[in-house]
């Protein structure tokens, strides 16, 4: 009995041994099967997540190649509208140049007419002159014989009634001599004023507001876009500028309203292809040096500028401030270009007026 009882026992227990192993087995292969089943929902979903991502990425490059677009032939109209406009102040200019040359003629010839209408009252003058000395000795000879009056005291009297009579012709004389005159004076500062600018020659510099730098090959403008549009996102941070990056071979644009801001792009970009390292810290070092040359460039341009007007003795800072007006532009015009030629108008006024050129032109400049 008690050798059963064992072997019942003993059978129990494998019986609840194999139960309980078949029971984590089934267990294990449920979680399996159900992490199985995770596994490929979570694969799915990634799919599917990538697939939405790319697909937002394609939409968004898409916008911002036609907001791009947009931008280039806006400002592409507005540059053949402003090219246009200058084309058309130029003309404009040059009839104004001619009408004022044959103004001029016109005034030279009446400034000579009045120069000969001034000669002949002094003339006129000078014989009137003479009739009074001829009358007064007429009348000295008609009171001597009719008054009995002595000839001093004759004279006397005659002088009394001829010098209020001269008096007042005089001041008639004088009075209209001053009205043409005071008519004449605007014109005569007018023709001064135009043939000072005559003298003075005046140069007119194209100043867009894009520029484009050649790029040897596309694997070129792919680095300088860099992965992500990184590299090119750091050289509009540290330039200021806007860089277009399109589907023209060969070159890329640069856009900014401030020409400074685009020359310091223009070079830095030169100089990054010549060295052929493109990364964000890179563009920053070239960016800084190149802001250094600048610098120097803009000291160079003030003290040249200086040196060929003769206006010694200037201030550091005056010379800067005028070295920096060589990368500004305004109405088509340089205005380095356009405060020099002040300062030479300046000059040319003060030689027709005949006082200081120096000093004119310095406070001109």
């Amino acid at each position: 009995m008690e050798s059963i009882h064992m072997i019942a026992l003993g059978a129990a227990g494998v019986a609840v041994f194999l139960a309980d192993f078949f029971l984590h087995k089934r267990i294990a292969r449920r979680m399996v099967e159900r992490a199985r089943l995770d596994t490929a929902k979570g694969m799915e979903k990634a799919r599917e997540e990538t697939e939405t991502w790319r697909r937002e990425a394609r939409l968004e490059a898409r916008e911002t190649l036609e907001a791009s677009q947009r931008n280039f032939e806006k400002q592409t109209r507005d540059r053949n509208r402003s090219l246009e406009g200058r084309g058309k102040r130029l003309d404009d200019r040059e009839r104004n140049l001619d009408r004022k040359a044959s103004l001029l003629q016109e005034k030279h010839k009446e400034v000579e007419k009045v120069q000969a209408s001034l000669e002949e009252d002094r003339n006129r003058l000078k014989s009137h002159d003479g009739d009074l000395e001829k009358r007064i000795e007429e009348q000295t000879r008609r009171l001597e014989q009719i008054g009995g009056m002595t000839s001093v005291e004759a004279k006397q009297e005659l002088m009394r009634d001829l010098e209020s009579e001269a008096r007042e012709e005089v001041a008639q004389t004088i009075k209209r001599i001053q009205e043409e005159a005071r008519e004449k004076a605007d014109e005569q500062v007018r023709w001064i004023f135009a043939n000072s600018l005559q003298k003075v020659p005046s140069n007119e510099i194209n100043d867009n507001l894009t520029c484009q730098v050649p790029i040897p090959n596309d694997e070129m403008k792919g680095r300088i876009i860099g992965r992500e549009g990184r590299n090119i996102r750091a050289i509009e941070m540290n330039t200021g500028v806007d860089i277009i990056v399109d589907d023209t071979p060969g070159t890329i644009v640069i856009s900014t309203f401030d020409p400074l801001r685009r020359e310091m792009a223009r070079i830095a970009i030169e100089k990054l292809i010549e060295d052929g390292r493109i990364h964000p810290a890179r563009i920053e070092e070239v960016t800084t040096k190149v802001r250094e040359e600048i610098g120097q460039r803009i000291q160079e341009w003030g003290e040249t500028a200086a040196y060929e007007l003769a206006v010694p003795n200037l201030h550091p800072k005056l010379i800067r401030l005028v070295g920096t007006l060589k990368y500004h532009g305004r109405i088509g015009q340089n205005l380095l270009a356009h405060t020099m030629e002040v300062a030479h108008l300046g000059e040319a006024l003060a030689l027709e007026l005949n006082v200081n050129p120096d000093t004119v032109k310095r406070a001109a400049l």
